[in-house]
């Protein structure tokens, strides 16, 4: 096995102690956040975005949500409605004013919760190719912009955190020669995802087994968390987006920390 791409980390030896360890001290110095996610199915995702982001260490959450669930919502600080459609997803109407709250931060999270909806695909897509600041999807927000994979992995400054099988999806979706496959062993694993991140600007953090890896420009940093749930993807993502903001100059190494427990 290749190691010069490859790099493990063990929770009691970070790789970069002092990204894990140094946070910005002053709150107006920790970032800005903007998740965006909800729809008529819930808005667990972007509630669990929201406090995980939180106790990460991020200075100040916006949250944008369809108008529909203004109801549900009393409780989450900083957040704004967009209109919605009859379904209570996110319209298209929505889109001028989503790309002006994403000028005003440093990150945008899309955390899921977006529900099956055309004008919901359409709004996330207009984000994607207007947006040029950091960008992070995961869950069904990943599913959204299918048609969108090629722009999705060749733009810069994004993360995507997804499970086994989006990753074969997104591959399939750019017709890729890389193929990943369910029953390939982990360096085998390691290896594809390798030569597909070699390929693709976007970032990826996905899981094989018990295993989280990071891959940003064909480097590989692989960190084992036996605790995580099926539900990992949402508190991944949060912290992973925190750490990115606060050591913009280090994305690899940023993403890699957060995933110490």
């Amino acid at each position: 096995m290749n190691s010069e791409y490859w790099q493990k980390q063990e929770s009691g030896s970070p790789l970069f102690p002092d990204i894990l360890w140094e946070k910005p001290e002053r709150r107006d110095l920790a970032g800005k956040l903007l998740i965006v996610g909800g729809s008529a199915g819930g808005i667990h995702d972007v509630a669990q975005a929201f406090e995980v982001a939180k106790e990460s260490g991020i200075g100040e959450t916006r949250v944008l949500v369809p108008e529909t669930l203004k109801k549900l919502t009393k409780h989450i600080d900083g957040i704004s409605f967009l209109p919605a459609t009859a379904t209570g997803n996110f319209s298209l109407k929505g889109s001028e004013e989503l790309l002006l709250m994403a000028s005003q931060v440093h990150g945008v999270l899309l955390p899921g919760n977006i529900g099956r909806n055309s004008e919901t695909a359409m709004l996330l897509a207009d984000l994607l190719r207007s947006y040029n600041g950091k960008l992070c999807v995961t869950k069904d927000a990943v599913d959204a912009l299918y048609g969108e994979a090629t722009n999705l992995l060749k733009r810069p400054d994004t993360l995507l955190v997804v499970s086994f099988a989006q990753l074969q999806r997104l591959t399939r979706e750019v017709k890729s020669p890389v193929a990943f496959r369910s029953d390939m062993d982990f360096l085998f694993f390691l290896e594809k995802l390798h030569d597909f991140s070699l390929k693709h600007p976007a970032m990826i953090i996905t899981k094989h087994h018990d295993q989280i890896l990071v891959a940003m420009d064909g480097r590989i940093i692989s960190t084992e968390r036996k605790d995580l749930s099926e539900l990992w993807c949402v508190d991944v993502a949060s912290r992973a987006m925190t750490f990115w903001i606060h050591h913009p100059k280090n994305p690899l190494g940023a993403m890699a920390s957060s995933l110490i427990c």
